[in-house]
């Protein structure tokens, strides 16, 4: 996977709340020169990147399956300090992970794909990467959410059967 990071530009996202899918935060809604990139806990748990095929600018998460979830009640996300800018992700379009675990607060979400600790996060619109001293992808947080949004997300994930 490769990551590349530009602080003089930022990018904008938010919240759509879609049937079926628990999370998709959008930057654009640009159709055309779209490329996926998945990233899973096959065949359990699974989010993508949607990116421009020609600038990997990042264009929408969508987080598709969810099994493997922890729920912090009544608890707020933290997130570590972090820089601002705009990411581009290229590479493989399936990247498999041994760890997936969703972890679920009040205001947002953080998924753990590794136990490495991260050294350096950085934010585009709501998600914030986190990297490992090698940077791979070890955490992803997504923030900023609103009550409406986690309504949404608790309400899909209920409709399949991960939370009661």
């Amino acid at each position: 996977m490769n990551f590349t990071f530009d602080s003089k530009s930022t990018q904008k996202s938010y919240f759509k709340s879609e049937d079926y899918f628990p999370v998709m935060i959008v930057f654009s809604e640009e159709e055309l020169n779209s490329h996926f990139i998945q990233f899973s806990l096959w065949p359990t748990d699974m989010f993508e990147l949607c990116v421009n095929s020609k600038t990997h600018v990042l264009k929408k998460l969508v987080f598709t399956l969810c099994n493997h979830v922890v729920v912090h009640n009544d608890q707020k996300i933290t997130y570590p300090e972090h820089q601002e800018g705009c990411i581009k992700v290229s590479g493989p379009e399936s990247n498999n992970y041994g760890i997936f675990i969703t972890h679920i607060f009040t205001d947002g979400l953080r998924i753990e794909l590794s136990d490495t600790p991260a050294v350096r996060h950085l934010k585009c619109g709501q998600l914030i990467f986190a990297f490992d001293p090698d940077n791979n992808l070890v955490s992803l947080y997504i923030v900023d959410l609103t009550e409406k949004d986690m309504n949404h997300i608790i309400k899909e994930l209920r409709h399949k059967q991960v939370l009661n």
